[in-house]
């Protein structure tokens, strides 16, 4: 009996022990909770308290965050070399430069700058511009070592970046109106956008000279000379960026005015050569009328012999003149009579090469625009878009060697 009881005792007993061992894990955890709890409030994370100056921000210009207690904050925590983060509208924007904070002051300066590294986040937040956009801003603390950002609280709610001095921008727009106008008005007086060669004959007697039709090949260097200097303008007005004309860019402005130079080359060598022909018949018939000039010299009638090379004279003369008269059409600019029937129509009308020239251009100039007003950046066309403007360009030069004038 005695021995029931002490196994009962001690049965009881471990029990007891068992049962509070989890009581005494809990008491441990809650030790060590408790403890970093009061580490943590020991040296709380600062703070984003003021973003200097108060009016704000834009790229090029240089912001100071204060955030107090940061010094105290990095060396409890031993962190000797930070990297800071600037976070806009909760979106890092990584490899700005950045200098301090220094012993007794808690300010950091953030250079605002759009490079390779945060081209892209810049881009989502000037694209469709407008004068300035309020957001929240704070900063992040990088220790490395494989260990995610630290981003710190911040007071700073309305952030305001501005997109685009309007001043600027404005001025900018009248300058490139005014570059415009006088454009305009250079091509009305002139024939800087015509084709080449001397202006057409008037269609009668007493009517005035028609003006010489439009280029298909110089319209289309002045559409890619204005694109570029208007995206390049408004680029520069908002990111005060000077190499936003990107290599592809440079390419199709290459092709465009290879394309006129061609076109330009080819006419001139055409009228050259046709010219010279025109020399010859002239040079023949005045021969010829010397000739006739000799037989109604001689007593009159002529002998039967010098009556058939008299009228073979006169038959020559009227062949040459009509010779003559289809060589000034070749060598004659052709007539204007409206935009777009310049600038798409040959020799023999309205042709399909022309208009796959001016369609592909007309594309690729709607793309460019469109491009630059989203992404603050010029396209990029890649090898088989300018390649296929290579191809329309050169297909409107070959189809120019053969055109003969009706």
């Amino acid at each position: 009996m005695k021995v029931q009881r002490f196994a009962v005792a001690l049965l009881s007993a471990g029990l007891v022990a068992h049962a509070q061992e989890p009581v005494k894990a809990q008491a441990a955890d809650s030790t060590k909770s408790a403890a970093s709890i009061a580490g943590a409030a020991a040296n709380p994370a600062p703070s984003v308290k003021t973003v200097s100056p108060e009016t704000g921000g834009r790229l090029q210009r240089t912001i100071t965050v204060v955030a107090p207690g940061l010094m105290a904050y990095l060396e409890a925590d031993k962190i000797a070399r930070p990297a800071f983060v600037l976070y806009l509208d909760g979106t890092p924007f990584p490899d700005l430069a950045v200098s301090g904070p220094t012993p007794g002051q808690d300010e950091i300066r953030f250079f605002l700058d759009r490079n390779a590294a945060n081209e892209k986040q810049w881009t989502a937040l000037l694209r469709n511009p407008k004068p300035f956009r309020d957001m929240p801003l704070t900063i992040g603390i990088d220790k490395g070592a494989s260990v995610p950002i630290e981003v710190l609280p911040s007071e700073v709610g309305k952030f305001r970046l501005t997109i685009y001095d309007p001043g600027i921008l404005f001025a900018g727009g009248i300058s490139f109106l005014v570059l415009v106008g006088l454009f305009v008005w250079m091509a009305n007086k002139s024939d800087v956008m015509r084709e080449s060669g001397p202006p057409p004959r008037p269609a009668g007697f007493g009517l005035a000279v028609p003006r010489r039709a439009y280029s298909l090949s110089r319209v289309q260097m002045a559409v890619w000379f204005f694109l570029v200097a208007a995206a390049f303008l408004f680029i520069w007005g908002i990111t005060f960026a000077l190499d936003s004309i990107i290599p592809s860019v440079l390419a199709l402005i290459g092709i465009s005015a290879g394309t006129g130079l061609a076109a330009t080359v080819v006419d001139s060598s055409k009228t050259a050569s046709i010219s010279a022909q025109r020399d010859q018949l002239v040079a023949e018939d005045e021969g010829l009328a010397a000739a006739l000039t000799a037989f109604a010299a001689k007593p009159q009638p002529l002998d039967v012999d010098d009556t058939g090379k008299q009228q073979l004279a006169v038959n020559r003369r009227a062949a040459i003149a009509g010779e003559i008269a289809d060589i000034d059409k070749q060598i004659d600019a052709p007539a204007h009579e409206s935009f777009l029937i310049d600038i798409l129509s040959d020799a023999n009308g309205i042709s399909f090469h022309r208009f796959q020239m001016a369609a592909w251009t007309l594309i690729l100039a709607i793309v460019f625009v469109i491009s630059v007003w989203n992404n603050l950046a010029m396209p990029d066309f890649g090898a088989t878009l300018l390649g296929l403007m290579g191809i329309s360009s050169g297909t409107y030069i070959g189809f120019k060697f053969p055109e003969v004038k009706n």
